[in-house]
């Protein structure tokens, strides 16, 4: 899992509402931040932007602790 998906959850920001943000697709988000899509260097942008937070940080991977 990517820390993407913390810092999403950790704001409770929703799939959708950094949809709202970036123009990607919920799906899109959801497979990047699941490490099963690769993050196009426009979208990482358009995320890291959207979030604050620098790209390198938003995507490293970290463990899913939740399993």
């Amino acid at each position: 899992m990517l820390r993407l998906r913390q810092v999403r959850e950790e704001r409770k920001m929703s799939l959708v509402g950094l949809t709202q943000l970036t123009g990607i697709s919920p799906s899109d988000i959801s497979e990047i931040e699941r490490g099963r899509r690769p993050a196009f260097p426009g979208w990482r942008a358009r995320i890291s932007r959207a979030l604050g937070v620098p790209q390198d940080e938003l995507f490293a991977e970290v463990d899913d602790d939740r399993r």
